[in-house]
């Protein structure tokens, strides 16, 4: 299956003597902590983050949850109501079918460094159509501590198809999706807090937290469609390439399928020396460079890595010719 993700870069140009600029705890007693795993560390700095609880070890590595009445399980099959895992093996449980109602309990991720309020958390839940009149539900939060005290409600998902956000059809997993608050940064978690009222249980899986990710007005649209290879540059067995003109922004996707990654060669030319600023914005990890024409070239002039997110800059003084 082709994976789709979102990119935007932009080449900005100024000739030499006036570079252009780019302007871009402790856990208590009463909670289930799993320690990480060998030669991990329980702090996120890479995103997208993903859990969609298919390891047999619950909670995974880093997480947190109720001790007690109002723990979260794994399950690999759902009863009251049934279901399957939205995706791979398994999925988390809150068990508000056995749970009297009133009862509470929280699953909480690990520590996220997020660099900005410019990030979102989704996960997918199941809506199911029994007992209707049991308001079974999820309160998702961003706390800078790994509990709901003091943290910012970012949205209420009710188990019961028909209750807020209502869905049309009952029995099915639906996604759900919130910013973090305004003006939020640095290290955070995201708790999702159970809450029974002695309904059936609540099933959520794939929790990812990633980028907001939108295409400026101004932008332009990539010419490559998604999973295809037709600006693999200097990888392609007859290269080619996409232009990319002074001061334009190109909006895009990459992909990959598990064995082949999708690599995107931009071409310009210069006609005198001249800094060259090289910025881009992704919701995966980057490699981004220059490199000469023409084919074939083994190694960049000179390169910059990043998460995406803050944006990566790349300047270089480059002699005129084509890149």
């Amino acid at each position: 299956m082709k994976k789709k993700l979102f990119f935007l870069l932009t080449i900005l140009f100024g000739v030499i003597g006036s570079r252009a600029q780019v302007n871009t705890s402790n856990v208590t007693s009463s909670y289930i902590p799993h320690t990480p795993l060998s030669g991990t560390t329980c702090l996120v700095n890479t995103f997208p983050f993903k859990e969609s609880f298919d390891g047999v070890t619950f909670p995974p590595s880093c997480w947190v949850t109720t001790a007690g009445t109002g723990t979260w399980d794994r399950q690999t099959a759902g009863t009251n109501p049934t279901c399957t895992p939205h995706s791979g093996a398994a999925m988390a449980r809150f068990d508000s079918w056995d749970y009297g109602a009133g009862t509470t309990g929280i699953l909480v991720t690990p520590q996220l460094a997020l660099s900005s309020d410019q990030y979102e958390v989704h996960f997918w839940m199941y809506r199911d159509g029994g007992y209707g009149t049991s308001a079974d539900l999820v309160n998702v939060y961003y706390n800078i501590s790994p509990d709901t005290a003091g943290g910012t409600l970012l949205g209420t998902i009710n188990r019961y198809y028909g209750l807020s956000p209502a869905v049309s059809t009952p029995n099915l997993w639906y996604e759900y999706i919130f910013n973090m608050p305004g003006g939020s940064s640095g290290n955070a978690y995201i708790v999702f807090k159970g809450l029974s009222q002695w309904g059936n249980s609540i099933f959520i899986d794939d929790v990812k937290v990633k980028a907001i990710f939108n295409c400026p007005t101004v932008s332009t649209a990539e010419l490559e469609p998604c999973g295809s290879d037709l600006n693999g540059g200097c990888n392609m067995v007859s290269p080619a390439f996409e232009p990319i003109a002074l001061g334009e922004t190109k909006c895009g996707t990459s992909w990959c399928d598990g064995t082949t990654r999708d690599t995107d060669w931009y071409i310009f030319t210069l006609t005198e020396t001249t800094d060259v600023t090289f910025t881009v914005s992704s919701e995966f990890p980057v490699l981004m460079g220059f490199i000469a024409s023409p084919c074939p070239q083994y190694s960049f002039i000179t390169y910059n890595t990043g998460t995406g997110v803050p944006p990566i800059s790349l300047t270089a003084t480059l002699a005129a010719g084509t890149y």
